[in-house]
């Protein structure tokens, strides 16, 4: 297990910085809109997480059938319309208004062509909660691509949020590994210590700062963020780490009502694709406000 998440982690690693990267290049070069690849990913994941969490929501419902494709559709929506929103893309605004409605309303639909009431209600409800949780989630994380003033600046805030997020998990799961001795919840992630949180957010910050540090040198940024004390980029990284954890103790609490280890199986030695975004969907728009309060 360990083995192939060693292999799945860097490859999904490689895959962010490539495509950003590309994305990047893309907008300097054929004036692209930023982003457009990293959305075609995100919406691709938030499809497949949609569909996770709506399987989620039939197995906790013990007996419903589920369509998969509101879910879906709605997460992947909703992705795309907060990152157009972000742009000021005009009418995105209302059509982000209208995404978990629509998505409600096909999951009714579909119950409606099997000549079935029973689970409507849990349908529409993994529909919407598919658009805000997963799509928003996701959206608001691309977004911040357009909180900085240049295209490479707006990438870097994005990767400083994955990198940060993710560093976070590692730090926390080494240390509990290491030294964990005093279980955080233990009837709902008996994984989890205080020493692997306390760990975890150290680690945050520590990359946290490395990474500031860095963009401040990088010399094809032709926006950086000088101003910033240091102390509050240290403290971006502690709340980061504690978002990431509250998007991960949401995801378990999930999972466990519907009696599930893992969200799915598609990448190998992680689970599904929730299992990688669960900590992302709630840093993403955490990061996005935070950013924003602060001026940008």
């Amino acid at each position: 297990m360990l083995r192939l998440r060693l292999i799945t982690g860097p490859l999904l690693i490689a895959l962010l910085l490539g495509l950003t990267w590309l994305d990047v290049y893309a907008a300097g070069v054929w004036a692209t809109p930023l982003g457009i690849m990293l959305v075609v990913l995100s919406a691709l994941f938030g499809a497949l997480g949609g569909a996770e969490l709506t399987a989620l929501m039939q197995s906790a419902t013990r007996g419903s059938t589920l369509s998969r494709l509101p879910g879906a559709l709605g997460a992947a929506g909703m992705t795309v319309a907060i990152w157009c929103c972000s742009q000021e893309q005009g009418c995105a605004s209302l059509v982000l208004l209208l995404i978990p409605l629509a998505a409600a309303l096909i999951a009714l639909f579909i119950n409606a062509l099997q000549r079935r009431c029973e689970g409507a209600l849990a349908a529409a409800g993994a529909a919407v909660l598919s658009s805000i949780w997963v799509g928003a989630g996701l959206g608001m994380l691309l977004a911040m691509l357009h909180l900085a003033p240049t295209p490479v600046g707006g990438a870097w805030l994005v990767l400083m949020v994955v990198l940060v997020t993710k560093f976070a998990d590692i730090g926390a799961y080494a240390t509990g590994m290491l030294m964990g001795r005093h279980k955080l919840i233990p009837w709902l992630s008996p994984g989890k210590t205080w020493e692997g949180v306390a760990g975890g957010v150290l680690c945050s910050v520590v990359v946290a700062l490395v990474l500031f540090q860095a963009l401040l040198h990088d010399p094809t940024v032709d926006w950086t963020p000088a101003n910033v004390p240091l102390w509050q980029v240290g403290l971006l990284g502690a709340l980061l780490a504690i978002g990431g954890l509250i998007g991960d103790l949401a995801m378990s609490m999930v999972k466990r009502d519907a009696q599930a280890k893992d969200s799915g199986t598609l990448l190998p030695g992680m689970g599904g694709v929730l299992d990688v975004l669960d900590s992302l969907l709630i840093t993403g728009p955490l990061a996005w406000a935070l950013v924003t309060l602060a001026g940008g």
